[in-house]
């Protein structure tokens, strides 16, 4: 600062009521710094002693709900800590989610070679003998001949009994 600012600043500081004062020199202990000389030389008594109990009374409050802040910034910080852990898992499950149902639809079902054979058993155990199918077989036989259907009196072609043995065995 220069001198002329100084000058003015003194001048200033004597106008400054205890409040006033009070609330610079707790400025300046948030800052870590020491209030200014001319704010404390020019203070009447009664504002030198109300200012120091003001900022007795701030040490005293940063001295008892320093450590109480502290813990609670700490806990706090837990919390945000198991919100974040919460949203990791929930986004965890949405792709677990999304793995599942790819497996479930879009792969083929894993099957060991055992469990193949018993399927295959049950599965041939649901299916009717090729027998039972031979005279739709001979209906749909295309090398058959003029001379393996005859015409019922229905007029209805009917397949002879020769060609229906020769496509059953």
């Amino acid at each position: 600062m220069s001198q002329g600012q100084e000058r003015r600043a003194k001048k200033l500081y004597a106008g400054l009521t205890a409040v006033e004062r009070a609330r610079l020199a707790v400025q300046a202990w948030k800052r870590g710094e020491r209030s200014p000389a001319e704010l404390r030389a020019s203070a009447t008594r009664e504002q030198r002693a109300f200012v120091s109990d003001i900022l007795g009374r701030v040490h005293l409050l940063h001295a008892v709900y320093a450590p109480a802040l502290a813990l609670l910034e700490a806990r706090v910080e837990a919390l945000l800590v198991k919100v974040d852990m919460v949203r990791a898992i929930r986004l965890l499950a949405l792709d677990l989610d999304f793995l599942v149902s790819y497996i479930a639809f879009e792969t083929p079902e894993p099957v060991t070679e055992s469990e193949y054979a018993q399927r295959l058993v049950a599965e041939r155990g649901r299916l009717a003998p090729v027998r039972e199918f031979a005279e739709m077989l001979a209906d749909r036989y295309d090398e058959r001949g003029a001379d393996d259907i005859e015409v019922d009196e229905a007029g209805n072609e009917v397949v002879l009994d020769a060609a229906w043995e020769r496509v059953r065995d």
